[in-house]
């Protein structure tokens, strides 16, 4: 028996996949968790000019994201010095790399390392997927005391140290460089404790 033309015939297999619950398609993959750097300010000189310390930061976590396609940078301070926060210098010198800013979160309130982890651990609580890996970014001895702040939190607790090439004296030069020009008070504050090498002092 006939079961009639082709466009007959076509018309009867749609129906009966639709009647048998045929298939609708490939379905889609999971969502793959990015990679998080959480990169903390450095005090700025003043509200337009970045330490190379900042600098260094922000340098090293751009070219993790380059290297590492889809991952989030959240930069991370307050306004320190002046009214630009250090999260959006950080931001500002990240754009001006490359970045995308639907890559980048800024937290913009924190006013030490304790409040950045305070800060930035609700913010990336609600992030779905939730990241994986997350590193935090900053020169080495900063992160030696750094981490297990970050690390008091649930949510930093896999949370790995990424450190940047950051020479002390390099940041001695630009404050002196800097004093040269501008008559800072605070700056040359700063620059006394480094050249006694006050710790905690960058």
């Amino acid at each position: 028996m006939s079961l009639g033309t082709p466009l007959t015939l076509l018309l009867i297999l749609l129906t009966l996949a639709a009647t048998c619950g045929g298939t609708a398609g490939p379905t889609a993959a999971p969502a793959t968790p990015p990679a998080l750097l959480i990169v903390l300010g450095n005090e700025p000189l003043d509200d337009q000019t970045p330490t190379v310390d900042m600098i260094a930061r922000v340098t090293l976590a751009v070219k993790y994201q380059q290297q590492h396609p889809g991952t989030l940078l959240l930069f991370t301070g307050g306004a320190t010095a002046g009214k630009v926060s250090e999260a959006a210098m950080m931001w500002h010198l990240a754009q001006s790399q490359g970045v995308a800013e639907s890559s980048v979160r800024l937290e913009k309130k924190a006013n030490s390392t304790r409040q950045n982890a305070e800060f930035t651990a609700p913010m990336v609580q609600a992030m779905v997927p939730a990241p994986r890996p997350i590193y935090i970014v900053s020169k080495a001895d900063h992160l030696n005391w750094a981490l297990p702040l970050f690390q008091a939190y649930p949510v930093f607790k896999d949370a790995q140290p990424l450190a940047c090439a950051m020479d002390r004296q390099a940041s001695i030069d630009q404050m002196q460089e800097y004093l040269r020009q501008h008559d800072n008070p605070r700056v040359r504050e700063r620059l006394q404790k480094m050249e006694a090498e006050i710790k905690g002092v960058d």
